[in-house]
């Protein structure tokens, strides 16, 4: 019981986790053929998107819960394990890639001179600010 209990939290955690990812991926095309005045007010529906976060740091907690509570069943809990780490490894990216230019561009509110090379690539462009 106690283990479709993990799965079940564990399901909708994640899926909580895909939205903004899902919704970014969408919405890249649109976004990149915007001039700057139009990019840096669309940036500021992202104001709540921290709160995802939450459901990144329990979404890890139940799958490695999961994965302890899944052993000895028969069941590949070195899946559910490799998700953990998997999900681990996506934050891990948010943290050296996507942090970096939130606190340069002070949550994407200051315009780097820049602005281009800096959305395009990253913190490629960080570098030359």
């Amino acid at each position: 019981m106690m283990v479709r209990i993990a799965e079940f939290t564990s399901l909708i955690l994640l899926a909580i986790c895909l939205m903004p990812a899902g919704a970014h991926v969408f919405e890249m095309p649109g976004k990149m053929a915007m001039d700057r005045d139009a990019y840096f007010a669309a940036q500021a529906i992202y104001s709540g998107r921290a709160l995802f976060g939450i459901a990144i740091g329990l979404g890890i907690v139940t799958l490695i819960v999961q994965t302890w509570l899944m052993r000895g069943t028969g069941l590949p809990a070195w899946l559910v394990g490799a998700a953990a780490v998997l999900l681990g490894v996506a934050l891990g990216w948010f943290f050296l890639r996507v942090y970096p230019m939130n606190v340069v561009t002070q949550n994407w509110t200051v315009v780097p001179d820049n602005w281009q090379a800096v959305r395009a690539s990253g913190r490629a462009g960080m570098r030359s600010m």
